[in-house]
């Protein structure tokens, strides 16, 4: 079995939907039921039961395709966000070491 995460804008909603698509190894092809997620309050030392409950090998594919899911859409973790900057940052400072080591050798007589 083969899952895949789809994040689409809902403007009939003004929100999102998370779209779970599945495919057989047999080629059928099935897509989670929607549920409501409902919050429940609760005290500290409460047993807490998890809201997903997946085998290990299908939680791994739907947390794979998720991550996958959230980047397309354009979500990064904020990691990710404060490394972009590093990462722009050396990027011109290599542009900048390029035109240095690189610009054409002239001489002088």
């Amino acid at each position: 079995m083969k899952l895949t995460v789809h994040i689409a804008q809902e403007p009939d909603i003004g929100g999102m939907g998370i779209y779970i698509l599945g495919e057989n190894d047999d080629g059928a092809r099935f897509i989670a039921e929607q549920t409501e997620l409902a919050f429940t309050t609760f005290e500290d030392g409460a047993y807490l039961k998890p809201t997903f409950i997946f085998s290990r090998r299908i939680g791994e594919e739907f947390l794979s395709g998720l991550a996958s899911a959230l980047v397309k859409a354009g979500y990064r973790p904020e990691e990710l966000k404060a490394g972009q900057a590093e990462v722009e940052a050396l990027r011109y400072h290599l542009e900048d070491m390029r035109s240095l080591v690189f610009k054409p050798l002239v001489v002088k007589k």
